[in-house]
């Protein structure tokens, strides 16, 4: 089926109008150390649907990142780049509270690591889709923060 169809996996996807709300919810809600995930920007999704399209793509790809971070570290790099100073709490999320945001009730679901670290990480092996849209976590924060594009 995937030769017939284009699959599109994203990680979190964010643009400039979410940042004030992230912000907000780092300072009012919990940012968890242990979930290591990759970003992206909602432009920089929209363009690589579009070129998808155009090329006719199949199969599945993953429009996230070329590297991965913890979400808090995200976080703390997203608000000093926006010129904010802000606190927030980052704890480690217990496996209960991963199978929650899950919505899996079965533990045997997830793969777990000595270091309780859960992994949200996929990469696309595609590589033209890797040359022109993979970003780093730094320069999506980088595009976020910048004024009038992102």
């Amino acid at each position: 089926m995937a030769d017939r169809l284009l699959i599109i996996r994203l990680s979190k996807v964010l643009s400039p109008k979410d940042i004030l709300s992230e912000i907000k919810n780092a300072e009012s809600n919990k940012i968890y150390s242990n979930i290591v995930m990759g970003f992206n920007t909602a432009v920089n999704v929209a363009n690589a649907i579009s070129y998808c399209i155009e090329k006719n793509k199949r199969g599945i790809l993953h429009l996230t990142s070329i590297d991965f971070m913890a979400t808090n570290a995200f976080t703390k790099l997203l608000i000093s780049n926006y010129g904010k100073t802000g606190t927030y709490m980052a704890e480690k999320l217990s496996l209960e509270g991963y199978l929650n945001l899950l919505g899996a009730k079965d533990q045997s679901l997830v793969s777990m690591n000595e270091d309780n670290v859960f992994r949200l990480c996929l990469s696309s092996i595609d590589s033209d889709i890797v040359d022109k849209f993979g970003l780093t976590c730094e320069e999506v924060v980088k595009r976020l923060c910048r004024k009038g594009d992102s």
